[in-house]
């Protein structure tokens, strides 16, 4: 690394004027010849003169010189307390869903990596992508993370094949970073093109100001960019992770139903709800099949064990009499069609019911949700809402549960209300890496279909495209991100 005063040496080389031969071959004048010179002038000593007239031009680029080194140094560095200090660092906001900042040394070299909203902290629980991101060029860093996001489904790819694609990301910057951002766009234009995806990247020049609120810090006109980069490296890089400090029980309550229960919870549970609807109906039409033949054993005739009015169920009769007693020719053959349903359920479901209370208990899920059998199960699991969930995530998890889907970190959660904000984050930190894997199990494939890739030409023409309908890329950008 240089050292100070070679780095000094080596501005001052690139600033300074050249300078004539006369300047260069001029005789150093030292403070005694000087006031001589003066003194001989005032008496009308030519010579004098001459010398008195070469001192003052040589002071004044004297003057010059130095004034340009503070200039180069002023543009080129900062000046800080104490000296000469490094360079100021690079703010970008890239929004693409999830969005993140990223800050850079002068190089564009990724320092540091802050989540601006939730999806960015799935993102970013991903340890290897979140390692994969800091310490190498900028424009590494974002098709990095921008192949994270698409493997997590943020980015709908099935609507970005075709020129139609109204997709796009936005890279923001302020002051002079235009040499990175150029290699950035030129890298996102490529992963694009080579994965078969029609997505403009937008660049978007603007002040301190507005990058900051692009970033969701506080504008510091004074510490300006400086301020701001800052800012980002010294806080928490997670979004969830910048929870007040001191808030009180009542808050951490409230963060932990609005924004573990009834969203990132959610957003598993619903998931896993709708993918595995078509087996939810399948169970739900199992058990009431068995719950209607252990209603016909009950009742029929033919059942060789009663209480008064009360007849043995199917499990108690198997369990007494098994399947080989003397029962009537008809009795027997319901007998035996129940246990065939029993053992198939057992089979798809990876569950054995052994009581009626079992049965009971399965049927009472769909009872619970306000559908006996869930014969509008489906109308049901598309349509609740947040509030419903947290009044009652059980009941919907308990489907989950029915069909024989591990739900034991779920109801860890569920089960553990935070008391204090480390709680909270920790809760926090498990819920959104549950929410990563459940989103990678269901997108991942779908990033990874075969793409035909996209020639310069076709990209080139969808950009234009847009520019014809919308102006500029800046205007598309705009108009297809409104609230």
């Amino acid at each position: 690394m240089k050292n100070l005063k070679k780095l000094l040496n080596d501005e001052f080389e690139a600033a300074s004027p050249e300078l004539s031969e006369e300047v260069k071959n001029a005789p150093i004048i030292t403070g005694k010849e000087a006031v001589e010179i003066e003194v001989a002038a005032r008496y009308g000593n030519t010579v004098a003169a001459e010398s008195k007239r070469k001192l003052y031009i040589g002071a004044a680029l004297i003057a010059v010189f130095i004034a340009l080194v503070f200039a180069v140094l002023a543009a080129t560095g900062t000046f800080k307390k104490g000296g000469v200090t490094i360079k100021t660092d690079y703010v970008f906001a890239y929004e693409i869903n999830p969005a993140v900042a990223f800050v850079t040394d002068e190089n564009g070299v990724v320092k540091n990596v802050s989540s601006l909203n939730k999806d960015a902290d799935v993102v970013l629980s991903d340890e290897e992508t979140a390692n994969r991101i800091k310490n190498v060029p900028l424009e590494t860093a974002v098709v990095t993370y921008t192949e994270a996001v698409a493997k997590l489904g943020y980015l709908d790819i099935k609507k970005s094949e075709t020129k139609e694609s109204l997709s796009a990301v936005r890279i923001s910057f302020a002051e002079s970073a235009d040499k990175i951002i150029s290699s950035v766009k030129s890298s996102l234009e490529g992963f694009f093109k080579s994965h078969g995806i029609f997505s403009a990247v937008v660049d978007d020049k603007v002040d301190v100001k507005e990058l900051c609120s692009r970033v969701n810090v506080e504008y510091d006109e004074k510490g300006g960019l400086k301020a701001l980069s800052d800012t980002l490296e010294t806080e928490n890089n997670t979004y969830y992770g910048k929870v007040n400090k001191n808030a009180t029980k009542a808050e951490i309550k409230d963060l932990y139903e609005n924004e573990i229960v009834g969203s990132d919870i959610l957003d598993i549970v619903r998931g896993g709800l709708i993918e595995n609807l078509n087996k939810i109906k399948k169970n739900a039409e199992m058990i009431k099949n068995i719950y209607d033949l252990n209603n016909e054993i009950m009742a029929h005739a033919d059942n060789p064990i009663r209480f008064g009015k009360l007849a043995a169920d199917f499990w108690t009769l198997k369990n007494l009499c098994g399947l080989d007693y003397d029962y009537s020719e008809e009795f027997s053959a319901l007998m035996i069609k129940t246990n065939l349903a029993v053992e198939e359920y057992k089979e798809y479901f990876n569950k054995e019911l052994k009581s009626s209370d079992d049965l009971k208990e399965a049927g009472n899920v769909y009872k619970n949700l306000g559908d006996v059998f869930g014969t509008g199960i489906e109308a049901i699991l598309k349509n609740f809402t947040s509030e419903d969930f947290i009044v009652s995530p059980d009941k919907f998890i308990s489907l989950l549960k029915l069909i024989g889907i591990d739900v034991s970190d779920i109801e860890s959660i569920i089960n553990s209300v935070p008391t204090t904000v480390q709680k909270y984050i920790a809760e926090m930190k498990s819920a959104v890496s549950m929410l990563k894997t459940a989103r990678y199990e269901k997108f991942s494939a779908v990033y990874e279909e075969a793409r035909s890739e996209i020639t310069s030409a076709d990209y080139d023409e969808y950009i234009n495209s847009i520019i014809r309908t919308y102006g500029s890329l800046a205007n598309f950008w705009t108009d297809t991100h409104k609230a």
